[in-house]
């Protein structure tokens, strides 16, 4: 039953996301000082599923695929740092969001030259269609050039690495168990954790700290963090389709602006003040390009479907 509804799962990762690259702007604005301690972060929180062994104990896996999955977990490290990277150097989510939907098409790329994968041309359109469509409802007024110049070869890594990694956990969805493939990943989310923390430390030889407040924070947005890497590996272990599940993540955008106006709404009717308020109100500028980008977005799934 599930399986034959992997849309539905396909749709957490994006809305966990959508939620989670929301607070990322104010955690790059006023928390972290540099992309490694942002990583770092995600690394630690990474190895929580390991906790399942305590109730299902060790997983059996192929050395090969676990290996694997190990790569794609540090792929997906990879892909983080230099997102964050590019968020600090152009605090511009709009500009970040836009070419992170690229994705969207560079899945589809690889996932053909590397696991012969073939769709159909109707397939093909949606996703070209959906990432339009993402691209559109990113869009918040004139792209700035000197952002673009600042950011553009730290996003194409950070593009490759995440492409990568999705293609190499459908390889191993392919020939393994779904726990032993996310436990696997996991353990490459930390040891590229601990990778970047141990760089700053060393650099700068003093221990990262965060207050108590912030850190329960952090236990939030990580954990939501981590049921989008969960539903997005099991949309990918169940879909007909690597592809079909990244063109889908890439309609962040659209849960951006439908989870921004709920938050907003929420604020102003319960009268909740917040300094965070402007953030929310930019996700909103551009409503009616951004309405009309979803209703693109929505026939694009309907083309997968």
């Amino acid at each position: 039953m599930v399986a034959q509804n992997w849309m539905l799962v396909a749709f957490i990762a994006p809305i966990c996301w959508a939620l989670v690259n929301i607070i990322d702007l104010w955690l790059a604005r006023e928390v972290f000082s540099n992309e490694e301690e942002a990583t770092a972060i995600i690394g630690i929180f990474g190895l929580l599923p390991w906790v399942s062994v305590l109730i299902w104990g060790f997983p059996q896996i192929d050395l090969t695929y676990g290996v694997l999955s190990v790569i794609g977990g540090l792929l997906f490290m990879t892909f983080n740092y230099f997102y964050f990277r590019s968020l600090f150097a152009s605090d511009d989510l709009t500009l970040v969001s836009i070419l992170m939907n690229l994705a969207g098409l560079v899945v589809p790329v690889l996932a053909a030259m590397l696991i012969h994968e073939r769709l159909t041309a109707v397939n093909y359109i949606g996703i070209v269609i959906i990432v339009i469509g993402s691209v559109v409802a990113c869009l918040n007024g004139r792209i700035v050039n000197e952002h673009l110049k600042r950011i553009a070869w730290p996003m194409a890594v950070a593009i490759m690495a995440f492409s990568l990694s999705m293609v190499a956990e459908e390889t191993v969805y392919q020939k393994a168990n779904f726990h032993g493939g996310l436990l696997f990943f996991s353990l490459g989310l930390f040891l590229g954790g601990i990778y970047c923390y141990s760089k700053k430390v060393l650099r700068e030889k003093k221990v990262f700290k965060i207050s108590r407040t912030v850190g329960f924070g952090f236990v939030i947005v990580e954990s939501i963090n981590l049921l989008a890497v969960v539903g997005s590996h099991y949309a990918i272990k169940i879909s007909p389709s690597v592809s079909f599940v990244a063109v889908i993540e890439t309609t962040v955008p659209a849960f951006i602006m439908l989870l921004s106006l709920l938050v907003y709404v929420a604020c102003k009717m319960l009268k909740v003040a917040t300094k965070h308020t402007a953030l929310l109100e930019a996700q909103l500028a551009g409503y009616q390009n951004k309405i009309f980008a979803i209703i693109v977005m929505a026939y694009g799934v309907y083309l997968l479907g």
